[in-house]
């Protein structure tokens, strides 16, 4: 059993909490007959209460469930926070007694409604309890009418299996308690009278239903402890080896432009993650069996009868006759050793209380107790989030605390405010971004590189991405070289990229507002100019005018596609002087161009050709043959 829908459970609203006492294994929620009242008449009335209504769970789904406080104090929901959100209401609905009760009767049925037009759209809804009216068989009662229009008009069905209230004389006389659900929402959905069971007390039948949810039970706190890797302890070579079969594959995507460099950053270092979890062998926590957390003489000397007894039980062979002293005696020093531990909780329970109540309320020695044993409830994920006069919940936790955050970052307005701190920050701020904006991106050397991972202390704990120095340290020499190529990389993407994100429509339409011809060369492996850049050219050109472009590609080559025979080179450095808080200062940065060197020189050729052939035919068409030229 993972959700029970109670009702009649007869406590006062004060004594709700007893619902999470009931047993360590669940907790509940729940509402009393008193819980509207703001009087103290009941308890004048009566030394019990009578009616409520509950919800009970089991604590290991209890990250998975959150208690609403919609309807009255016969009508208790919560909601199950999975993928397709699932609301479960238990509803006791008002008794005939010496009259109807309609009026009651038919306000519980309006807000059952209201609860339907509310979470209909977004949640899954199922509606269990005693309804205290048998639909089952002909019945023209006002009541019967109220509640069949209402399952009508919300489109709902309920799986009838029989009478499931006995009456005084022990006989089964109604069916009242039953499952209400949609079934589009619900399609595979059976209920179940359960008429076997001999601790039932009760006279009514307890009805079961297995909700189809994608809910896995898993305990968080039970999971494998991921301790730091101990790096003396991992076979490095194998390490290595795992991180080199995937190089390859990382190359080819950075290479072909397959992906953004974020996304390659990110997939490396799960990589690294990975083949070190693999190489180290994790050690598991919490299989062992728990041990008895109470303690107390009455405790020790039940269960050394309780041990006593079952050796016996044991050395006779293991008798199954119920009547057989040596089970009777198992069973009873069980018995016995039980109700000591259910007293001891009990008392421990009773103190903790009355130390709770009469606590100072300067006692945080006590509050951080309170803090902590709430934290060991298992509850660990946050349903919803209260910041300022905003609520989010469920996926919208995350922008709430990024909206807390940020309130927390801007200035106020406040006396006790550092203003002229936040001043000399923000010219900070500014003098850096201007610095950096001013430095062109240079390529990093091996040597810079690996400084850079040598002055990193090893030794420490894992980032937010499970990685430590180490596991660059000992991920070999191709895995250097590769990370060489992830800097230079993002400089020559950001820097061709900003180039054409440059080139407005505007900028590029001033080419084609004269008539002329225009020979457009492209190298594909540039890296100075993105080769997109053409094609952004050439979409802009009117279909009437495309006769006066022509663009000729070159694979494999670079940006500077010069006359024949010149030197080749894929980079070249360059130094500047750029002015520091008016101080001159000479910087070094690297150009990149790009192109292979076979492929380039043959393309220096081939274009060669083509220019003199341009040259020919616009100079012959315009007739200008005569004039002086100053090529």
């Amino acid at each position: 059993m993972d959700i029970l829908l109670l009702q009649e459970h007869w406590l006062f609203d004060h004594e709700l909490y007893l619902l999470d006492e009931i047993h360590t294994q669940f907790c509940g929620k729940g509402k009393a007959v008193d819980s509207d009242s703001s009087t103290c008449d009941l308890f004048i009335r009566s030394h019990r209460g009578y009616g409520g209504v509950a919800v009970i769970w089991d604590r290991t789904i209890d990250q998975y469930v959150k208690p609403l406080d919609d309807g009255n104090n016969r009508i208790q929901c919560i909601e199950l926070t999975i993928k397709k959100p699932v609301l479960i209401v238990s509803a006791y609905l008002p008794t005939k007694a010496d009259n109807d009760k309609y009026d009651e009767y038919s306000e519980c049925i309006d807000q059952l409604f209201e609860l339907i037009q509310k979470y209909d759209t977004t949640h899954d809804v199922i509606i269990g309890g005693d309804f205290n009216e048998d639909i089952s068989k002909t019945n023209n009662s006002r009541r019967a009418r109220k509640l069949n229009k209402f399952i009508e008009e919300c489109n709902m069905k309920i799986d009838l299996k029989g009478p499931t209230f006995i009456n005084v004389k022990g006989v089964e006389v109604s069916e009242i308690d039953y499952f209400i659900y949609k079934v589009n929402n619900f399609k595979n959905l059976e209920s179940t009278r359960l008429v076997d069971i001999p601790s039932n007390v009760s006279d009514h039948y307890p009805i079961k239903v297995i909700l189809p949810c994608e809910l896995t039970k898993k305990d968080p706190l039970e999971s494998n402890i991921q301790s730091r890797i101990r790096w003396n302890k991992v076979d490095t070579k194998r390490y290595s080896d795992i991180i080199n079969k995937q190089i390859p594959v990382l190359l080819e995507k950075l290479n072909t432009q397959e992906d953004s460099i974020t996304n390659r950053v990110e997939e490396t270092m799960e990589i690294l993650s990975i083949s070190a979890k693999k190489c180290c062998a994790q050690k598991s926590y919490g299989k062992n069996k728990l041990k008895l957390k109470i303690w107390n003489p009455q405790i020790k000397d039940s269960l050394h009868q309780n041990k006593t007894a079952y050796k016996i039980w044991k050395d006779e062979g293991r008798p199954n006759d119920p009547d057989h002293p040596s089970v009777r005696m198992k069973k009873e020093t069980r018995r016995v050793f039980r109700s000591e531990i259910r007293k001891e909780e009990n008392k421990r329970k009773h103190v903790e209380r009355d130390r709770i109540i009469t606590a100072n309320t300067q006692d945080k020695r006590l509050f951080y107790q309170l803090i902590k044993k709430q934290r060991n409830n298992k509850n660990i994920f946050i349903n919803d989030l209260h910041v300022a006069n905003n609520k989010y919940e469920h996926e919208e936790v995350i922008e709430g605390w990024h909206e807390h955050f940020k309130t927390l970052a801007e200035p106020i307005s406040n006396t006790t405010y550092d203003g002229k701190h936040q001043d000399l920050c923000e010219m900070d701020y500014k003098a850096i971004k201007t610095i950096c904006d001013q430095v062109p991106p240079r390529s990093v050397s091996r040597s810079e590189l690996l400084e850079a991972i040598k002055a990193i202390n090893t030794g420490k704990s894992e980032d937010i991405f499970g990685l430590s120095i180490e596991h660059i340290l000992y991920a070999g020499d191709d895995f250097t070289d590769y990370l060489l190529t992830l800097p230079d990389s993002s400089i020559e993407l950001r820097t061709r990229d900003a180039i054409c994100d440059n080139l407005t429509k505007e900028k590029l339409t001033q080419t084609w507002k004269t008539d002329v011809q225009i020979l457009y060369l492209v190298g594909e492996d540039d890296q100075s100019l993105h080769p997109r850049c053409a094609q952004m050219f050439q979409e802009t050109y009117p279909q009437s005018k495309r006769h006066n472009l022509t663009v000729v590609r070159y694979p494999n080559t670079g940006h500077l596609i010069e006359p024949p025979y010149l030197p080749v080179t894929s980079s070249n450095k360059k130094t500047y002087e750029d002015d520091v808080f008016g101080k001159k200062m000479q910087k070094e940065v690297t150009l990149m161009w790009g192109g292979e060197t076979e492929a380039h020189a043959k393309a220096q050729e081939d274009s060669w050709n083509r220019i003199i052939m341009f040259f020919h035919s616009v100079l012959l068409k315009k007739n200008v043959y005569s004039l002086n030229s100053q090529l």
